[in-house]
């Protein structure tokens, strides 16, 4: 899925009767594996490398480390702490975490995350791609 796609069915499903930090949270939580990405990318365009170099070859070099923060165990196991330890933030930071990594689960084709780490390696490879 897209970024702000992610946003939008994020704010959608999990936005309704917080406050304003845990909206904010809820946001963050959507974008962030997203986010891991993005910087990784300007890293790679300030380092002058080509678009077609990014992502098709660095992309992969470095891919294992974008599959932590798309982890459904840990998300759910940070979630599950903080509901809890009652961190209202955190919950609603960790709900939409959750969420991106379930809607991201049955899109990705050939750059598949490792959505059950740490429990397996194994990845989903979708027959649908965003």
């Amino acid at each position: 899925m897209n970024t702000d796609a992610h946003a939008v069915l994020n704010l959608a499903l999990l936005g309704r009767g917080f406050d304003r930090r845990q909206t904010a949270a809820v946001l963050l939580g959507s974008v962030l594996p997203d986010l891991q990405i993005a910087g990784f990318y300007v890293l790679e365009k300030l380092a002058g490398t080509s678009e077609s170099d990014i992502w098709n070859t660095r992309y992969f070099e470095v891919h294992h480390h974008f599959d932590w923060l798309n982890s459904i165990p840990l998300a759910a196991a940070a979630l599950l702490l903080a509901r809890w330890r009652r961190w209202p933030v955190a919950q609603a930071l960790f709900a939409g975490l959750l969420l991106h990594c379930c809607l991201d689960l049955p899109f990705h084709n050939v750059d598949a995350h490792r959505h059950f780490l740490p429990l397996t390696s194994w990845r989903f490879i979708s027959p649908i791609s965003y």
